[in-house]
């Protein structure tokens, strides 16, 4: 069986080659996106994806009382997320006490470093006083950057796609497993509603904003930095495409997000006096360093056939689910050949980045924000896309399942 894993990590590495050859070859191609939605089409879409993030908090607000009777239902909420969800407690504690180079408020506050700090520095602007519950004012920030986020994945695929592979688009991202990670504490969806909002601005060419709205994405998660090259190939393929001049203002969307990276390099310099030292702490405690996907693919196959008579669940819900997430995710970038090149440029250079690390954990919650996987689903034949998001629903009720038992699912 680990001939098989070594196997499927060739044949990936062979795909991910052509998919990015077909990509480069397509810059050569001209983009027309379509008009917008209407506002009752977005307004929909974000009501279907607020309707999905009640129904989930109702979940997990129901286990938190289940499991801790007796005590008020802001302090269950709280218990359930430090057992659930461990990258919760930190995005809460450097709300609450920042970042420091040593642990002055809180065990192993030196390392929370490694979280970006959009996303604590948004709750701690919507909690300053720090007077609400600090669990449950993340979950209700999620309850509006989730329909935020989903509303700008529909309007990009509306405008690239058209209304009827659009409503597809989400509803594969709502499918997708994992997908309950949008409603937990943490930069998911603001993550989401940046990217969206930075690639709907670059289809309107407002530069400006787009520029900005890239600082922000940047800022938010490492990630963001890619987000320079997807400017870039958009630009490129309208100097090719259409002969277009260089105009200095596309300067903007292309600095904007190398500048947020700048900004967090940054705070490292004041913090620790060491632009890098988030990577030290990556390495040192979490044992990430970048490496190539396909070894991802070869080693939790390793793990979960070395895991899997002692610790079966372990063995399954993370190692076998991440070889499944890696393998699938790649396979729907095939039928989106319709999609604009820059974008596929970026959707691959994220599924190269977030899946090569030397030890990963997350990758069904990161597969989340690349937006090329529903938007490639979304361009199958229709009965296809019925069937797939059949097994991706059924695979989505069963990892939620897993999360609530308390499995390996991070």
């Amino acid at each position: 069986m680990q001939m098989g894993f070594a196997f499927l990590a060739v044949v990936c590495a062979v795909l991910f080659a052509a998919l990015t050859l077909r990509a480069l070859w397509a810059l050569r191609r001209p983009d027309a996106p379509g008009p917008a939605p209407g506002r009752g089409a977005q307004l929909r879409a974000m009501a279907a994806a607020l309707a999905f993030g009640v129904a989930v908090d109702l979940v997990f607000v129901a286990m938190a009382l289940s499991q801790s009777p007796g005590v008020g239902w802001a302090e269950a909420v709280q218990r359930f997320f430090e057992h659930y969800s461990i990258d919760t407690n930190h995005y809460m504690r450097i709300a609450r006490y920042g970042y420091s180079a040593a642990n002055t408020a809180f065990d192993e506050q030196e390392l929370m470093i490694v979280f970006f700090p959009l996303y604590p520095l948004l709750l701690r602007l919507v909690n300053p006083l720090g007077t609400f519950p600090w669990h449950l004012c993340g979950m209700l920030l999620q309850l509006v950057l989730f329909p935020a986020g989903a509303g700008a994945y529909y309007r990009l695929a509306f405008r690239l796609l058209g209304p009827d592979r659009a409503r597809w688009a989400l509803a594969f991202l709502l499918a997708l497993p994992g997908s309950f990670f949008f409603l937990v504490p943490m930069s998911d969806s603001l993550f989401l509603l940046l990217v969206c909002g930075f690639f709907l601005l670059l289809l309107e060419d407002r530069a400006l904003p787009a520029g900005v709205c890239g600082f922000l994405a940047a800022f938010c998660r490492s990630l963001g930095a890619l987000l320079t090259g997807a400017a870039g190939a958009l630009y490129l393929s309208a100097l090719l495409c259409r002969k277009d001049r260089f105009r200095p203002r596309w300067l903007l969307p292309v600095l904007g997000p190398a500048a947020g990276i700048g900004a967090y390099l940054a705070l490292n310099l004041a913090v620790y006096g060491d632009p890098f030292r988030f990577s030290f702490y990556q390495a040192s405690h979490w044992s990430q360093r970048l490496g190539w996907f396909w070894n991802t693919i070869v080693y939790h196959g390793q793990s979960f056939l070395g895991w899997l008579a002692d610790s079966p669940g372990t063995a399954f819900w993370l190692s076998l689910w991440a070889v499944g997430t890696l393998v699938i995710g790649l396979a729907a970038f095939v039928p989106g050949r319709r999609l604009p090149a820059w974008m596929q440029l970026y959707g691959l250079a994220y599924y190269a980045f977030t899946n090569g690390v030397t030890w990963l954990l997350s990758a069904p919650r990161y597969a989340l924000n690349d937006p090329m996987i529903p938007l490639g689903l979304a361009c199958l034949p229709r009965g296809a896309r019925r069937v797939v998001w059949v097994v991706l629903a059924v695979g989505w009720t069963a990892f939620f399942a897993a999360f609530l038992r308390g499995l390996p699912i991070y």
